[in-house]
């Protein structure tokens, strides 16, 4: 599941550079595989917070080229970096060694 998720990654090699997405592309495809924390025993939050990194650096690429321009950019990677931060205490909360099942 998780190299499915990893994939994605080879999704932003379909944009150019010059692509006016084509960090944001970046920035989802380093953080997706995010999502996979749910296969990581045995302790998934840490996993989750070392992609965050990844993703921050096209996401500050966004903020760059979009910061007074057009907010609209700009309130997609406070969501999307949001999002995978609030990710990481929700795991240490309610799933701390792997994904766990009600009872």
């Amino acid at each position: 599941p998780r190299s499915t998720l990893s994939s994605s990654s080879a999704a932003s090699d379909v944009y150019k550079r010059q692509h006016q997405y084509f960090n944001h592309l970046n920035a989802v495809a380093e953080g997706t595989p995010a999502l996979g924390w749910v296969c990581v025993e045995p302790t998934p939050g840490p996993y989750v917070s070392d992609l965050i990194g990844s993703s921050e650096f096209w996401s500050n690429k966004i903020l760059k080229d979009f910061k007074g321009k057009d907010e609209d950019h700009v309130n997609w990677v406070k969501g999307f970096n949001g999002f995978l931060k609030e990710l990481v205490p929700y795991i240490k909360s309610h799933h701390t060694t792997g994904l766990t099942w009600a009872k």
